[in-house]
């Protein structure tokens, strides 16, 4: 090559590096105001106040105590002008337990609702994966084996929901009540999703209760469909798929804002 072309090239490749302008890493965002969503799920019995262990008397008159009340919610998110806030992955709800809330962080703002599934999601339900194992999670969170006797090793997975009891059919009956009830409802085609309307503030550093109702009357009946305990009293979901998806579309109606 010419020397004196090879000169300008080179001169041309030094002009051009030092024009560069150099780019400044961007300035982080700054983190949004955090504040505390408390999901509280309030129990009701055909309009009185629910107690595990109560008497009551349901859609058929029988009289009815209720020993086990639990699900699972999942995928939490709160709704903000058809915008969504993921704000949780799983929730244990147990009507045993002292308190039936849940509390996440999640940014201020004005929402319009949330939306949540009920049951656990097909990704930690761990059906479909040889390795998974139940037993890695501590005693203290929602998916623990050991504390939440919501797990079925044998069979199907995580159990979604859980209602347990006992009824008593004689009309005026005094005695005790002794004939056993239960619907224990899983496996990922029983997932069911659920959006719930209400508007709430949250403010930083500051709790805001959002309230669920869970009309426990209305788990033996909903609009179209009506559970007798008398004949359809109990399903481990497998066995009884269809008295399994019954109780859960009449769980879904029973759960409102």
């Amino acid at each position: 090559m010419n020397k004196t072309l090879l000169a300008i090239l080179l001169l041309g490749w030094v002009g051009f590096g030092t024009t560069c302008k150099k780019t400044e890493p961007a300035e982080p965002l700054p983190a949004s105001p955090m504040g505390t969503l408390r999901i509280n799920v309030v129990g009701n019995f055909d309009g009185q106040p629910f107690v595990i262990n109560n008497e009551y008397l349901n859609v058929h008159n029988y009289r009815v105590k209720v020993s086990e009340l639990k699900f699972y919610m999942s995928d939490i998110t709160a709704t903000k002008n058809g915008f969504e806030n993921y704000v949780g992955d799983i929730a244990l709800i147990d009507f045993k337990a002292t308190t039936q809330s849940v509390d996440l962080a999640i940014s201020e703002g004005t929402y319009d609702g949330i939306k949540f599934g009920v049951g656990v999601p097909a990704q930690l339900n761990g059906t479909s994966d040889p390795d998974f194992n139940a037993s890695q999670y501590a005693s203290n969170h929602p998916l623990s084996v050991t504390n939440s006797g919501m797990y079925w090793a044998w069979s199907t997975g995580y159990i979604f929901s859980m209602f347990d009891g006992k009824y008593d059919t004689l009309t005026g009956g005094t005695g005790p009540i002794i004939d056993p009830y239960f619907f224990h409802v899983g496996t990922n085609s029983m997932y069911r999703d659920k959006e719930v309307g209400g508007s709430f503030t949250i403010t930083e550093g500051q709790t805001t209760t959002f309230n669920l109702n869970l009309d426990v009357g209305k788990l033996f009946y909903s609009s179209s469909d009506t559970i007798d305990v008398k004949i359809d009293n109990f399903t481990h979901t497998s066995g009884n798929v269809l008295l399994a998806t019954r109780f859960m579309d009449i769980f879904m109606e029973a759960l409102t804002n």
